[in-house]
């Protein structure tokens, strides 16, 4: 699995530098920006994760606060709402698994 990661990763980057070079150049004008475009750097590594990982708790978590800040960025829900019942959520949920996990360790 990690040598389709590999690959995958590649091709994006690729593709992400063609369009680039094409838009500088002049030749084309395609937009690869939109709102809240840096979320992607937490949802495609959790997505990632959650498809060769066997631990699925941290990446399901981290993506859904990954759409939720993209969700926030373009404009469908507000920050305070993520800070407000999102961040507590997310450090209840953290600290469960935390004692889950050491309580399996003894």
């Amino acid at each position: 699995m990690k040598k389709a990661t590999g690959i995958v990763i590649g091709i994006l980057l690729i593709l992400f530098g063609a369009v680039y070079l094409l838009n500088s150049l002049g030749i084309a004008d395609i937009d690869l920006t939109f709102e809240g475009w840096w979320t992607l750097f937490i949802i495609v590594p959790c997505l990632n994760g959650l498809i060769t990982r066997p631990e699925k708790l941290g990446y399901a978590i981290g993506l859904v606060f990954g759409v939720l800040l993209l969700l926030a960025a373009q404009g469908i829900i507000t920050y305070d709402f993520i800070v407000t019942l999102i961040i507590p959520a997310l450090a209840i949920g953290f600290g469960i698994k935390l004692i889950v996990t050491s309580a399996k360790m003894r």
